[in-house]
């Protein structure tokens, strides 16, 4: 019966070459986008699923409409808007405010170097996200103004070390000085 059906194929392919061929690659097409659509959605859907609690981590989106602009979307919002949620919403257990900084000089001794990646937030961050602290307490380590969570490879690049550096200070180029109080695993 297959046998029969690989014949039928292979007679058709040899009769009509110009209908296989696009019969062929229009399958080819089809499989493709449907490869890149599976990865697509398999990636959106595992997006930050290493916390504890990503069933529980909503982020809230602005949406901006101007009169004779198109709609603008971001992920700020208002200051306010999280103790307001928190207090107005039983429901929210916790909120947490995340404020990108832009390039950032910071200095400790002979090592000056430009931090990217600087986050402000609040000192419920670990209640809400996880992350692997290798040394501190994630509890109490932004309770203080002016604490600073390193991550293992900046702690690399200022101290050469991971351990040992509670209580050590950074200096940004405004010459304030930033407490170590935790250090976490890259994510």
């Amino acid at each position: 019966m297959i046998k029969n059906l690989f014949v039928v194929a292979f007679r058709n392919l040899k009769k009509y070459p110009g209908y296989s061929l696009l019969n062929i690659f229009g399958l080819m097409i089809g499989i493709t986008f449907s490869l890149f659509l599976i990865f697509y959605i398999r990636d959106e859907l595992s997006y930050d699923q290493y916390h504890t609690k990503a069933d529980r981590i909503y982020r809230l989106n602005s949406f901006i409409q101007e009169s004779d602009r198109e709609e603008m979307s971001s992920a700020i919002t208002p200051f306010p808007t999280a103790p307001a949620l928190q207090t107005k919403f039983p429901e929210v257990e916790q909120a947490v405010r995340l404020v990108p900084s832009p390039r950032i000089l910071f200095k400790n001794g002979d090592v000056r170097l430009f931090e990217e990646k600087i986050y402000y937030t609040d000192s419920n961050y670990f209640k809400v996200f996880s992350g692997k602290i290798i040394e501190g307490n994630p509890n109490t380590a932004l309770i203080a103004p002016k604490s600073i969570v390193l991550t293992e490879s900046v702690a690399k690049k200022y101290f050469g070390k991971t351990t040992g550096l509670l209580a050590k200070t950074l200096v940004n180029d405004n010459n304030e000085s930033f407490t170590v109080n935790a250090v976490m695993e890259d994510v």
